[in-house]
């Protein structure tokens, strides 16, 4: 997307990669409350240029020093406004992540017209890690061996990894959702590498359901509605670590006709990989009955207990 900035105009940027196409922004900071500052200037004039506000009506401080309500009289000083730097052609940078200047309170302002193109910050690092070796690719692959996504066209998938789809990394036994102690799940989350231990939630050594691994998916009911896992249970990471790629829900939710036909083809999916979860789990109970009686038995022979 191109965005267009007048002259004289705030640039408020969101969370999207930006590169300047034409003009140059200026990088400004409002200066603290009663700092004196010497030779005010116009925009336009080199770093550490220090900009008045337009003349104004000057503001009275009020009569009362004793009010405890009262805004302190150095707030009715005249506003000045420091000039850091600029952004010419061709400078680029991420909203909320790169710092464009030291103090951190920056702002941005046209000081000529200006073009700059806004991409979507994961479709930007999409772009890098495909320039850096081919991983679209690698996750397009591994999305659609999964059974939530196999009937789901190629493109679909593409759009869905640019859209809506990040790799989350999580560490040993870290609690990845758990709703009864305020640990929300972060999306639909097929699971990329370690192992993840399924429990029920709010129960400190509460039976492992079952284990989720590699090609596992798990809360497509907070894209899809429905019940589900993630309101009655809690993901724990066992291995060393692990990761996953999430779909993301705010973004999901505003995808338009794509969400649609993605949607069409999960839901399609969305018993199969239901009855997945549900055979892992009747697995791992009739592990712990064999378990069970194999003890019992050596017990019986040898008049020992082995866990």
């Amino acid at each position: 997307t191109v965005r267009v900035v007048i002259k004289g105009s705030p640039f408020f940027f969101l969370s999207e990669f930006y590169c300047v196409l034409r003009g140059t922004m200026g990088i400004y900071r409002v200066s603290p409350p009663g700092v004196s500052v010497a030779g005010h200037t116009t925009v336009g004039d080199d770093v550490g240029a220090v900009v008045s506000e337009a003349p104004r009506r000057p503001r009275t401080p009020p009569p009362s020093s004793s009010d405890p309500v009262a805004m302190p009289p150095v707030f009715y000083g005249k506003q000045h406004f420091e000039r850091l730097g600029a952004l010419q052609e061709n400078d680029h940078f991420v909203g909320f992540e790169t710092k464009l200047a030291p103090h951190g309170d920056e702002w941005l302002r046209a000081e000529s017209d200006c073009e700059l193109v806004a991409v979507n910050r994961n479709t930007y690092r999409r772009l890098l890690a495909q320039a850096d070796g081919g991983e679209i690719e690698k996750d397009l692959v591994f999305l659609q061996s999964v059974r939530l996504f196999s009937s789901t066209p190629r493109d679909l998938v593409g759009g869905a990894l640019e859209e809506y789809i990040v790799r989350k990394h999580f560490a040993f036994q870290e609690i990845v959702f758990d709703k009864d102690i305020g640990v929300q799940p972060p999306g639909l989350m097929i699971i990329e590498s370690g192992e993840f231990s399924l429990s029920l939630a709010g129960q400190v050594g509460s039976p492992e359901l079952a284990v989720l691994a590699a090609g596992h998916s798990i809360g497509d009911e907070i894209l899809l509605g429905g019940t589900g896992f993630t309101a009655a249970c809690r993901l724990t990471v066992t291995s060393g670590s692990g990761s996953a790629l999430v779909v993301l829900k705010k973004p999901f939710e505003n995808g338009g006709s794509q969400r649609d036909a993605l949607i069409f083809h999960m839901l399609e999916m969305r018993q199969q990989a239901v009855a997945e979860v549900a055979q892992a789990i009747s697995t791992m109970k009739r592990w712990r009955g064999q378990k069970s009686e194999l003890l019992h038995m050596l017990m019986e022979r040898t008049g020992e207990w082995f866990e």
